[in-house]
């Protein structure tokens, strides 16, 4: 691949691609800004708090921002996504989404208690509530709630993500070098996410030299495709959508913080 040019200033990471407002939902994560130099991360190790901007286009055209953020509270860690339309789609939609993912530290691991997605503004609205219920020993439980008013219970096991906080298990995963297999509860269903690595690259980011992992995702006629930080914990700071080879819908970093401090 060809290293990108100097235009990044940047909404995937699922966020969820819709006819009119993607919010692709495939991606964010992120680790302290003193191991920036050396990413070593262990799939049990302590997420800390960033705040992440997106830049979503469609077909080369801007139409709104997404941004990613993770706290850790007293006693639980809650990731956030939240969309905005722009440029021209803001004149005829104000579709916004809120989704919120609350886990929480189980023997070293982060362990799904809630989720929850809201679509507003569209014709079609789309609303998940889901709580997770676990066995004493916390290795197995349901997941109950209601997807657009209709009831939802899935048996789970201990490892399983949202379709947005499985953004976090990927870029751990990514980051120790482990399998990317997943299986992850997306509106009433459980389903199964599979990512392979397929490069490097190196892009141009905000004046900065950014190397990355790439990683990507096929379904049916779609290939979704991550370019992970390797110095910066994995996090992505690039994320396109292909449709029959063809791309459809991109999202690029704006601007980065780690505990507070800004780096891109």
């Amino acid at each position: 691949m060809e290293k990108s040019e100097t235009r990044f200033t940047a909404k995937l990471m699922s966020g969820r691609l819709s006819s009119s407002l993607p919010t692709l939902k495939r991606v964010l994560y992120l680790l302290a800004l003193t191991l920036l130099a050396e990413p070593a991360l262990s799939q049990g190790e302590a997420l800390q708090d960033f705040k992440a901007v997106y830049r979503v286009e469609k077909f080369a055209s801007d139409i709104g921002l997404v941004t990613y953020q993770l706290k850790q509270e007293a006693d639980q860690t809650h990731f956030s996504m939240r969309t905005k339309v722009s440029g021209l789609v803001a004149l005829f939609r104000d579709d916004r989404v809120a989704e919120d993912s609350w886990l929480k530290q189980n023997d070293g691991r982060l362990q799904l208690q809630r989720y929850s997605y809201h679509q507003l503004g569209s014709k079609h609205n789309h609303n998940t509530e889901l709580s997770l219920l676990w066995s004493e020993d916390g290795t197995t439980g349901t997941a109950k709630g209601s997807h657009d008013g209709k009831p939802v219970s899935i048996a789970v096991a201990s490892d399983v993500r949202d379709a947005l906080s499985f953004q976090l298990s990927l870029m751990q995963h990514v980051a120790s070098n482990s399998g990317l297999d997943f299986a992850v509860l997306s509106k009433a269903e459980l389903k199964h996410y599979a990512f392979k690595r397929v490069g490097k690259e190196t892009l141009e980011i905000a004046s900065k030299e950014i190397a990355t992992t790439i990683v990507e995702r096929q379904q049916d006629d779609r290939t979704t495709r991550l370019w992970l930080a390797d110095k910066l914990q994995y996090t992505p700071v690039k994320i396109e959508q292909f449709k029959d080879g063809e791309s459809d819908t991109r999202m690029l970093i704006n601007s980065l913080t780690l505990s507070g401090i800004q780096v891109l």
